[in-house]
């Protein structure tokens, strides 16, 4: 879509998001690099689960930032794998492929959220050192509820810097 800057184009935009239907494998980094080769100075949102390889998702939006993109990168997690609240052995099944993995809760519970918070810490700091805005959305929240949330508290922080430029 065509930058703009008015309400007008921030509902055109929650509503083509709204429309989006999932379908197929992810390709996070060639999406990534297609956006890479646009003009500068534009907005780029990320939206995605970031179960994707550290160095190579963070190597793509660093290269972005470098091409002075503003970047906004929306983590989305299922309640379930942010807690893995599962009682029973389960089977887990990839959503976009066709791999399955047997799960025992409590053999592998502390491993796998020790892990997946080390990842996703991983990639927040590289973000945050890059100067890209990073925020993790759940899906049981609607996603425009999240993104207008961000968005504003992402205005309102722009405005209090600008404050503070104008007062030194």
């Amino acid at each position: 879509m065509p930058p703009r800057g008015n309400r007008a184009w921030t509902h055109r935009l929650l509503v083509e998001l709204a429309r989006q239907v999932p379908g197929g494998r992810t390709d996070t980094v060639g999406t990534l690099r297609y956006v890479g080769a646009l003009p500068a100075n534009g907005m780029v949102v990320l939206i995605s689960d970031l179960l994707h390889p550290v160095d190579t998702v963070i190597e793509h939006l660093r290269l972005l930032r470098g091409r002075r993109h503003d970047v906004l990168v929306l983590q989305i997690s299922d309640e379930a794998e942010r807690t893995f609240p599962f009682d029973r052995s389960v089977v887990l099944s990839d959503l976009e492929g066709d791999r399955e993995q047997f799960a025992v809760p409590d053999a592998v519970r502390a491993g796998y959220l020790e892990n997946r918070q080390r990842h996703f810490d991983t990639i927040r700091e590289a973000c945050l050192a890059a100067e890209i805005d990073i925020e993790e959305f759940v899906t049981h929240e609607p996603l425009q509820n999240g993104f207008r949330r961000f968005l504003r508290r992402r205005q309102d922080a722009v405005r209090s810097r600008r404050r503070r430029r104008a007062t030194t």
